[in-house]
């Protein structure tokens, strides 16, 4: 009686019209009352439409919550939700949020109120939201699929996007404060208009001494233990909240007209975020950061904070690519200048995670949508995840003519490797773990493109010679050249092979201390900038000590890659290297339109992608040769290479 009692209070979803979304209006409630809401819909098509979006984590699914939703009868039936979604909800009805900056305003009127007013944050009723879990009737696939199609659109009309990031801790509100320190070091730098900066800074500061202000405060900022459990909470801040590593903010953060970042009672703007971040990367100071937690370890706990601070540049790249709104930024000129290629943003994909690993490619669609892209399949839950990542690959194939998409492909570890979701060998799996990405994508994924270049011209064929798909097969066919058959590999890059060595010197990076060491100072000392950012930061949160990252976990985040393995091939005893699981018999082979060699293994008639061979070693008498643009790529190479045809399974 009581089961059939609560299925039958479970809230029934109408069915949409085309082009519809729903809509919640939250009920005002005292804290603590049932959580209460209406549900219509409206046309996207409608100009009067206005709502805010809600970016947040699903996280654990009990317990669950109870959503009352009053209907047009006022009969009240429930929507059951997640704990971090009914928090979320209970916060924002409130229509307020505390404010961290103890430089603000609010910090210092008459009455001493750290509470904005609700003109400004203005959440909910009458503010309608858009939040997918409740809006969008989630057992239903054919109205999900609609609804994902739809996403662009949705964060793009938003009045603002809310990113929820979670309830607070002991260490929000510091590490908030550091980003608000951060960020009040823009007023510094005299290239940024006044009109372009979000708070009333004195304008008198700026000119001849903010750069060498900004150096000092930094150097004493991050070299001064009186400042560590700042860090540390700041790195809480980052680190422990998976809204930052969740695949679907890249694509709602990008396309939001405005973003306000809440988590529990405390509240700010994505554009302090920004401006914090700027501060990171004026003056090297982003590599110096990384000498100190990569090389020596004596910083390794300002290492989450650069990790954080990395995410919020990258992702306001791409923001102020896709929005007009740009970004307040000292080099606004160059990231409007960012290409954003397909393969670009599906690299960025390999940053995120996602619990249904289809949302590593659909992430990304509502981007390519605004970019004018054309787009090879409507988002489906009930397409299987290989057909959606060879999709994917044609999709990069189509915008860039040539075979970069193999690039992407994991570095198998084992020879017997068997690959995730059926995958064909020259399917990149864009859920693949870090570890396991070739050496292209270990790079910043936004510098792939030049990095290949770098390295070596791919070759230029002709439309005959284009690579043909046959996703049923799950073939592609390609033309190329075959080099010569690998006789022997070595694990060891300094093995008896002569001058083939690629160990850096000792010492070849400066020490992290040192570097800072030798900036020259502001005209502050050190008891000035203490003393400014002790009001600033206030006092120090407690517990701060307990959590510094080991040295495991400040490698897992280096992104310099694998190691690499020696080959010398046997017919002309060429000598390259790998970060492949490549074996004994494997062929080198260069393909058109790749801007590596590769290793092929033969799979009867067929042949199969292992992985990049990287070439020469560096000055070798024997190295693979680079051989450079081809016109013609059926040209026959006389007494070295002869063009043919490749089917790769």
């Amino acid at each position: 009686m009581v089961r059939s009692m609560a299925q039958h209070l479970t809230y029934e979803y109408a069915a949409l019209p085309a082009r519809s979304i729903r809509l919640l209006r939250l009920h005002a409630g005292a804290p603590g009352a049932a959580l209460m809401c209406s549900l219509h819909s409206k046309s996207l098509d409608d100009s009067d439409i206005e709502y805010n979006a809600l970016s947040y984590c699903w996280g654990d699914e009990s317990p669950p919550s109870p959503l009352l939703v009053v209907g047009n009868d006022n009969e009240t039936k429930h929507i059951p939700i997640r704990p971090n979604l009914a928090a979320a909800l209970s916060q924002l009805r409130t229509n307020t949020v505390t404010c961290c900056d103890l430089t603000c305003a609010c910090q210092t009127g008459d009455n001493n109120q750290d509470t904005h007013p609700t003109d400004e944050f203005q959440f909910t009723s009458p503010v309608n939201l858009w939040i997918d879990a409740v809006c969008i009737d989630q057992s239903n696939l054919d109205e999900r699929s609609r609804q994902v199609s739809l996403m662009d659109e949705i964060y793009t009309k938003a009045t603002t996007v809310i990113a929820w990031l979670g309830p607070s801790n002991e260490y929000t509100s510091h590490a908030l404060r550091m980003v608000h320190g951060f960020a009040d070091l823009a007023k510094y730098l005299p290239s940024i208009p006044s009109s372009e900066i979000s708070t009333d800074y004195d304008q008198s500061s700026k000119g001849n001494d903010g750069g060498a202000y900004i150096t000092s405060a930094r150097q004493h900022i991050a070299t001064n233990p009186a400042f560590t459990p700042f860090w540390i909470a700041l790195g809480h801040f980052f680190a422990d909240n998976d809204w930052w590593e969740r695949m679907w903010i890249v694509q709602e953060i990008a396309l939001a007209r405005r973003i306000i970042m809440a988590t529990g009672p405390f509240g700010t703007t994505w554009t302090r975020f920004v401006q914090a971040s700027e501060m990171f990367y004026q003056d090297n100071f982003y590599e110096q950061l990384c000498e100190g937690t990569l090389t020596t370890g004596e910083f390794a706990h300002i290492w989450p904070a650069i990790a954080g601070f990395q995410r919020v540049r990258g992702l306001e790249r791409i923001r102020s690519v896709v929005t007009d709104s740009g970004a307040v930024t000292t080099t606004r000129a160059r990231i409007a200048a960012l290409d954003l290629s397909v393969m670009t943003l599906l690299g960025w994909s390999f940053r995120y995670k996602a619990t249904n690993p289809r949302d590593k490619v659909y992430g990304i669609f509502g981007i390519l949508k605004r970019l004018g892209a054309t787009l090879p399949m409507q988002p489906r839950d009930d397409m299987s995840v290989c057909e959606v990542y060879m999709r994917a690959s044609t999709l990069i194939y189509d915008q860039t003519g040539d075979l970069s998409f193999l690039e992407s492909v994991e570095n198998n570890r084992v020879v017997d490797y068997v690959r995730r979701f059926g995958l064909p060998s020259w399917t990149p799996d864009f859920a693949a773990p870090n570890r396991l990405l070739p050496i292209s994508w270990a790079r910043l994924a936004d510098t792939a493109v030049q990095y290949r270049e770098s390295w070596a011209q791919h070759w230029a064929g002709g439309e005959e010679h284009r690579c043909v798909f046959d996703l049923v097969e799950k073939t592609i066919t390609v033309k190329g050249f075959w080099v010569d058959k690998i006789q022997e590999i070595s694990d060891n890059i300094d093995d008896a092979i002569s001058g083939t060595s690629t160990t850096k010197p000792e010492g070849a990076l400066p020490v992290y201390r040192d570097r800072l060491d030798r900036v020259a100072s502001g005209k502050e000392g050190v008891s000035e900038v203490e003393k400014r950012w002790g009001s600033v930061l206030g006092r120090a949160p407690e517990e701060s000590w307990t959590w510094v990252p080991t040295r495991e976990g400040v490698a897992a985040n280096d992104d310099r890659g694998p190691g690499n393995r020696l080959f010398r091939t046997q017919r002309h005893s060429f000598v390259g290297f790998t970060q492949v699981a490549a074996c004994a018999g494997d062929e080198v082979c260069w393909l058109v339109g790749l801007g590596f060699p590769c290793i092929l293994r033969r799979a009867g008639r067929m042949w199969r992608f292992v992985g990049l061979c990287l070439g020469s070693t560096g000055g070798h008498s024997r190295s693979i040769p680079t051989i450079g643009r081809l016109k013609n790529a059926a040209v026959t190479m006389p007494g070295l290479f002869v063009c043919e045809e490749f089917t790769i399974c």
